[in-house]
């Protein structure tokens, strides 16, 4: 390519001095501020930040570790128990990660909020002097009527859920009342985040989400706290059956922050519902639990099987479940109709388990079942907890088979396979799965081939190590192997092959006592080649960076200036780059 096809020069030249221009003011006026500093809350967004410090004060933070790093780790409750690991170090957060599924969709959830308000409660409390605090009887036996009146006032003013809950106290309202009121309420948050289609824009998504977010925080969740559960369980169903039908943007998980909400606040009512409401919210949950219900659906059917654990509510689920299997198992032949029938059968296991049904009936149930490879794992556990070594081998050896093309299983039933022959001393059938785990599952795995070698001398690894290498998949990645082995000929070798620089980077601590000139070489080929074509300002600073490296090798800043010398004569067209260069040359 020549030097002028790409771009006109000048024109290249003053936006892309522009732009730098830019970053070094703000980076200058980053270094002015001496108070600046990120902060950790600016990677959530408000409404989860809210969230998350509900949870925190609700005491929903359970087995709260800290390490000497100020890693975190935490049980969070919401609908599930969910495992959540942060690390906020000056102020900025360092780590986050929740198995929960909004995470799993890449974004901060109100878990890791909660947690990390957790963590600098706990610090707080650490750094400030025990003290006895006050006893609240004494306090309030020692009020007047005029202290508490205003006092009460003062409060209430400025805690919205407290006033509400106060208000329900002094004047219970009729629960039809307040449910048609809710309802009005809930209809004017929709109908003012609506365009005139109908529609929840993008712009008006996260405003509707917090609006609505705040009404459960504000009036319902106030109901669950009186005991109101009747009234509570029939406004969250009304929001339920109106976010299924809502036509929004929810680019941000709006939808799915609201959902679980609203499962959270099913979770709730059901830790304080007696008999005959749980009979009633379980009617509702069994008839909406439907494809109708869209992405509810699923988390209807998942509060119904971890919750209602009594008797009588196992036993309808055992029915129900049986028959949504059947139902699923008749359906045509397709992937979807697979995946709903096994999630019904791993339904129907876990009511069976919890219904303590006998052994030979879970027997014949899992063995019926097989073809679900989650059922099938399931009952590899259930041969362990029974000490049945030889079925769950057999069931391990077989679901491999059945996984085929299923890599995450089939590196499951592996792992499970060599765990169990190892408990079992049969080293020779360990070694043999470590080798097909290397060879075909987890191929080149850095802490299986270290596992392996352990059971071979030096000598015999040598042949071992030939023979395993040879029986890998043509193009594996064997550099790893080779650095563990120290094995820097072929290391060497494979790294000259690479087009780039990346492998040299990787290798290069390990590599230049030994090569250095053949890594300067390297270098020199590749920046050469990098030069042939016009490119953007960030490009030539990749050029330099690597002259740069080149510098620090014996010889390396004689020949990175000869060739410095020789661009700027061959590309002198190329402003950018000589601008570039001309950096290079002033260090």
């Amino acid at each position: 390519m020549n030097d002028e096809s790409w771009f006109d020069d000048d024109q290249f030249d003053d936006d892309d001095q522009f732009d730098d221009d830019d970053q070094f003011e703000s980076e200058d006026q980053r270094e002015d501020d001496d108070d600046w500093r990120f902060d950790w809350e600016e990677e959530f967004r408000p409404i989860i930040l809210s969230r998350g410090m509900d949870y925190f004060q609700s005491d929903r933070v359970k087995d709260f570790v800290e390490d000497s790093e100020g890693r975190c780790q935490a049980t969070v409750i919401g609908t599930k128990s969910y495992h959540v690991v942060v690390q906020v170090k000056n102020n900025e957060l360092i780590e986050a990660s929740c198995d929960c599924p909004y995470a799993a969709d890449g974004n901060n959830c109100k878990h890791m909020a909660a947690v990390i308000y957790y963590q600098e409660n706990e610090h707080k409390r650490l750094e400030e002097p025990a003290t006895s605090g006050p006893k609240i009887d004494d306090i309030i036996a020692a009020a007047n009527d005029q202290q508490m009146r205003s006092f009460l006032s003062r409060i209430l003013k400025s805690n919205q859920r407290l006033a509400f809950e106060f208000s329900n106290l002094i004047n219970p309202p009729k629960d039809k009342e307040s449910l048609i009121e809710f309802q009005a309420q809930i209809d004017d948050i929709i109908d003012d985040a609506m365009d005139s289609d109908d529609y929840i824009n993008y712009y008006n998504a996260e405003s509707f989400e917090s609006d609505l977010s705040d009404f459960i925080s504000d009036n319902i969740q106030p109901l669950i706290d009186a005991r109101k559960l009747k009234l509570a369980f029939e406004a969250i169903n009304y929001i339920v059956e109106k976010l299924v039908k809502v036509d929004i943007d929810d680019s941000d998980g709006e939808i799915f922050v609201l959902s679980d909400e609203c499962s959270d606040a099913w979770t709730n009512m059901l830790e304080y519902a007696d008999l005959p409401l749980k009979k009633e919210m379980f009617d509702w949950y069994q008839e909406h639990a439907n494809a109708e219900m869209d992405f509810f659906e699923d988390i209807i059917e998942e509060v119904m099987f971890s919750e209602f654990k009594e008797t009588e509510f196992l036993q309808l689920k055992m029915i129900w479940s049986a028959k949504r299997l059947q139902e699923a198992q008749l359906s045509k032949d397709t992937w979807m109709n697979s995946s709903i029938a096994e999630k019904w059968a791993l339904y129907h296991l876990k009511t069976m388990k919890q219904l303590h049904v006998n052994d030979a009936e879970i027997t014949e149930f899992c063995e019926h079942n097989l073809y679900y490879l989650q059922i099938r794992k399931q009952y590899v556990d259930i041969c362990l907890e029974r000490k049945d070594f030889d079925e769950a081998i057999q069931l391990l050896i077989d679901g491999k088979q059945q996984a085929r093309g299923y890599s995450g299983y089939v590196n499951d039933f592996s792992q499970q396979l060599r765990n169990l022959y190892k408990v079992l001393n049969q080293t020779n059938n360990y070694l043999h799965e470590l080798w097909l785990s290397l060879t075909e599952y987890k191929i080149a795995d850095l802490d299986d081939y270290r596992e392996l070698k352990k059971h071979y001398s030096p000598e015999k690894w040598v042949k071992e190590r030939r023979r395993l290498f040879k029986e890998m998949p043509v193009n594996t990645d064997l550099d790893p192997l080779f650095a563990e082995d120290h094995m820097y000929d072929d290391l060497l070798k494979s790294v000259l092959l690479e087009s780039g620089v990346g492998k040299i980077e990787l290798y290069e601590s390990i590599l230049k006592q030994n090569f250095p000139k053949q890594l300067l070489q390297k270098y020199a080929e590749v920046v050469q080649k990098k030069a042939e074509s016009t490119g953007t300002r960030a490009q030539y600073q990749g050029l330099v960076e690597i002259l740069n490296r080149m510098k620090k090798y014996p010889g390396g800043l004689q020949l990175a200036m000869k060739i410095v010398n020789e661009w700027r004569h061959t590309y002198r067209r190329r402003r950018a780059m000589m601008d570039e260069l001309n950096h290079f040359l002033e260090r």
